[in-house]
């Protein structure tokens, strides 16, 4: 696409950053694997797991680009450009948020069951990054004028918006981990 409309660096670009992120996934990959010794048993379940958690990525990966390419095709380039303005700080709290599911659950995979008070810690948690979300969005709108040139001040308010509603996922995000967890896949499509 972007050859055909005659943008001939950006393909090079794309394909060195692509690149450079795949030699450094071999790398280490290998290195990963050559601490595993070669009569190493495999993990049960590790597989069935693998796949699951890599299905579930990849369709969050499809939805997270998918408006990105709609935005192009039926609107502009500039479009693009400020929604991507808009969405890049909700997008690193995202992660963040993400990181930290990633980290909550191997912790909540050793619990048995949903006890009430591990239900009050998790509200609570949500309820802090909520807050946390709140704070950001007030500070949106000062940090935009130091971050970005003025052209882009428009995207303060879709900023704004797409975090609140990164807040609200957080709610989901958390209570999600624990089911995740279990590996409770018919619970986890309930929830969503």
């Amino acid at each position: 696409v972007f050859l055909y409309m005659g943008y001939r660096d950006v393909p090079i670009l794309f394909l060195i950053s692509t690149l450079t992120i795949s030699i450094c996934n071999i790398v280490m990959s290998v290195l990963a694997l050559r601490e595993v010794p070669p009569d190493a048993e495999p993990e049960p379940g590790s597989v069935k797991y693998g796949v699951s958690t890599t299905l579930y990525s990849a369709v969050n990966n499809v939805g997270n680009h998918a408006d990105s390419i709609l935005l192009f095709t039926f609107l502009s380039p500039e479009a693009v450009a400020v929604y991507y303005i808009a969405n890049r700080i909700p997008e690193l709290f995202k992660d963040f948020f993400q990181q930290l599911r990633n980290v909550l659950i191997p912790e909540l995979a050793k619990k048995s069951r949903l006890t009430l008070a591990l239900k009050r810690k998790l509200n609570l948690l949500s309820l802090a990054l909520f807050v946390f979300s709140l704070c950001i969005i007030a500070v949106l709108p000062f940090a935009f004028r130091v971050i970005y040139p003025e052209g882009y001040a428009n995207s303060v308010i879709y900023c704004q918006l797409i975090m609140l509603s990164v807040a609200f996922a957080n709610f989901t995000i958390i209570q999600k981990s624990f089911i995740e967890a279990r590996l409770d896949r018919i619970s986890i499509r309930n929830i969503t």
